[in-house]
């Protein structure tokens, strides 16, 4: 759910900076890249960091 929340943040808020500046198409291409790799970065840490049960 945050991680989902934090690539949707990223690509609007990143998309309306670079519209604002007029940027090439193609950086807005790189964010969603950016914005992908944030929400695996993040995916990756939630379930790296989260209690599932009992150690053996």
């Amino acid at each position: 759910m945050l991680a989902g929340t934090l690539r949707l943040a990223l690509v609007a808020l990143g998309g309306w900076a670079l519209a604002l500046a007029q940027t090439p198409p193609w950086t807005i291409f790189a964010l969603v890249a950016v914005g992908m790799a944030a929400y695996g970065l993040a995916t990756l840490l939630a379930v790296h960091y989260t209690s599932w049960g009992a150690e053996r």
